[in-house]
């Protein structure tokens, strides 16, 4: 539970941490989140916010998705070209998703124009909506 007796609602956040820093797409994300966590019972989990020195980050991760209800994945030309990406973060919450489907919301947040992201993620309603390729 949360401060104001809510259930809080565990959520993960898929990125390319190539995205952080001067590319500048990742950043504005992680402020809405931010302020999204503080309206609502919610608990976004980052690795580069929660992962410590010393933990070994796979099994954090993996850990982190097995908790997690809702997914937020930041879609970006870097997200898509990440192989631990695709090869272990989005089987892991595609997994959890076909798990509990009724309780489980995957969201891709398309952060630029990246041709193919459809290909790998289906039918997934996304934000914003770009002409899908």
């Amino acid at each position: 539970m949360s401060g104001s007796g809510k259930p809080n609602i565990p959520a993960f956040v898929s990125y390319a941490h190539a995205d952080l820093g001067n590319r500048g797409l990742y950043p504005g994300l992680a402020q809405q989140l931010d302020i999204l966590s503080k309206g609502f019972s919610t608990t976004f989990w980052q690795d580069s916010k929660n992962v410590r020195a010393g933990h070994i980050w796979n099994d954090e991760i993996m850990a982190a998705i097995a908790d997690s209800r809702f997914f937020v994945l930041a879609v970006s030309n870097a997200w898509l070209a990440s192989d631990y990406i695709r090869k272990n973060e989005l089987p892991a919450i595609f997994r959890r998703y076909a798990s509990d489907r009724s309780n489980t919301v995957v969201c891709p947040v398309v952060l630029e124009d990246c041709p193919g992201w459809d290909k790998l993620l289906g039918t997934l309603q996304a934000v914003p909506t770009y002409p899908r390729s």
